[in-house]
């Protein structure tokens, strides 16, 4: 509490014992460190969501591209797709730093020569200055592996397929720079 001054009728004071000031000024600071906390809520996850949300997103819109430039790719007649992955995936070093496209397709018997030879002819859809794709041929489900996403990968291939068919793999390094560092890719 509080103690003031006040001024009866008659003129003389009197000491008066008040709660009001004290309450307010005990709302008004309640006030005040809400505001603190938020302008500091603000002034720290701002950046922050810069720096996380921002590269994140611009590396999802470059998978997007690649996507796009890999389902330009032409393949060879008498082939059909049987299931695609793409995107940002675990790969090289043990980083996310990798946008990978994993492609099953099938095809007849007798069309592995002129598959390797369609493929020996293009460029990887990705990186020009790489090597070309080499497909490689398989019968029935896809093969056992433990490293993902390759696992997934040939689960979801053994359960819907049967057969001949090949895969092809591409896979580009997704660069950060700082400050704008994904943080999928340490």
């Amino acid at each position: 509490m509080r103690a003031s001054l006040d001024t009866h009728w008659s003129g003389r004071y009197r000491l008066c014992l008040s709660r009001a000031p004290v309450e307010r000024h005990a709302s008004e600071m309640i006030t005040a460190l809400r505001t603190l906390g938020i302008t500091l809520s603000v002034v720290i996850l701002a950046p922050l969501s810069f720096c996380v949300a921002l590269p994140i997103g611009l590396n999802e819109v470059k998978a997007v591209n690649w996507g796009r430039q890999y389902g330009r790719m032409p393949h060879p007649p008498g082939t059909e797709r049987i299931l695609l992955h793409q995107g940002i995936d675990k790969l090289s070093n043990g980083d996310n730093c990798d946008f990978m496209i994993l492609e099953a397709r099938s095809y007849l018997p007798g069309q592995e020569a002129s598959i390797l030879a369609f493929y020996a002819e293009r460029e990887d859809p990705l990186d020009p200055h790489s090597n070309p794709l080499r497909p490689t041929f398989s019968v029935g489900g896809g093969s056992p592996a433990t490293i993902e996403p390759y696992a997934t990968f040939n689960s979801e291939l053994a359960r819907v397929h049967e057969g001949p068919y090949y895969e092809l793999e591409v896979w580009h390094v997704v660069e950060s720079a700082p400050p704008l560092i994904d943080w999928r890719c340490p």
